[in-house]
């Protein structure tokens, strides 16, 4: 046991000798870059962790960029998400007003390269529809 006590102290002495991090705190309103594919998508910072395990990410096509035009976004969000959480989520990250959600579950589909046999995972896609005079700066 002598030889394992003295990795031990040795372990114990250089984790007193490092010096300490500093909490890390960042200003309310700082932004944060997400890479989601070839899209480069920035979310703000300052939201709660709950905030950010409900909305995944912005949902970016031709389809809803038209929809920008009607006050409408689409955004990817996790499976066991409600619409009451998702509402709240995106008033805390964007510092808007939503007036209604609408929901779609796609299911999981079979995809096949060769005789091999895949599933594309399922996703679930919130449609938000701001308050007049909201506007959430996607690109």
């Amino acid at each position: 046991m002598g030889l394992f006590d003295k990795i031990t102290k040795n372990k114990d002495e250089s984790a007193k000798d490092a010096p300490k991090a500093a909490p890390v705190s960042g200003p309310i309103g700082e932004e944060k870059l997400i890479e989601a594919g070839d899209n480069k998508v920035v979310l703000p910072k300052g939201g709660s962790a709950l905030a950010y395990g409900q909305v995944v990410n912005p949902h970016i096509t031709e389809k809803t960029s038209m929809l920008g035009a009607s006050n409408q976004y689409v955004f990817k969000v996790a499976k066991t998400s409600s619409k009451l959480e998702i509402k709240k989520s995106i008033e805390e990250l964007y510092n808007v007003e939503v007036e209604k959600v609408n929901v779609v579950n796609l299911p999981a589909k079979k995809r096949r390269l060769g005789k091999q046999i895949g599933i594309r995972p399922g996703v679930k896609k919130a449609v938000v529809t701001l308050k007049s005079g909201s506007s959430i700066q996607l690109n």
